[in-house]
């Protein structure tokens, strides 16, 4: 299903993020995914997924404010555990393989990492 409305890309890269990593997540900004070469930027997309945080509202009120202010975040409706990793990440797959999602974005690859993995976009071209 192709849209001339979608952006075209070659890589979707979907990197999981617990709640409180506030601090991860801005470090992947201002790290990795920086060094993307200008010419490929339009090929690359990049979202963290991150779960609820039922024990504290300080961190889901911070986390919302990233979420307006960066525009990347996709919000898992569970609990952040250990335990509910598995779903998690087969929500993400989900949530990115939905009809609803791919009218903005068509991918050819989609990667899922961690938060505290660093990954070199411009090296798999």
């Amino acid at each position: 299903m192709t849209n001339s409305k979608n952006q075209r890309l070659r890589l979707m890269i979907m990197i999981l993020s617990a709640p409180s990593d506030h601090t991860l997540r801005k470090c992947i900004r201002n790290s990795y995914m920086k060094l993307i070469p200008d010419r490929y930027r339009t090929y690359f997309r990049y979202y963290f997924l991150v779960g609820s945080s039922a024990a504290d509202t300080g961190v889901t009120m911070e986390t919302e404010k990233e979420e307006e202010m960066y525009g990347d975040l996709i919000r898992y409706p569970g609990n952040e555990s250990y335990y509910e990793l598995s779903t998690k990440v087969y929500w993400g797959f989900n949530y990115l393989l939905t009809a609803s999602f791919r009218r903005r974005f068509e991918f050819n690859m989609l990667l899922k990492t961690d938060s505290d993995t660093f990954y070199e976009p411009g090296q798999n071209n």
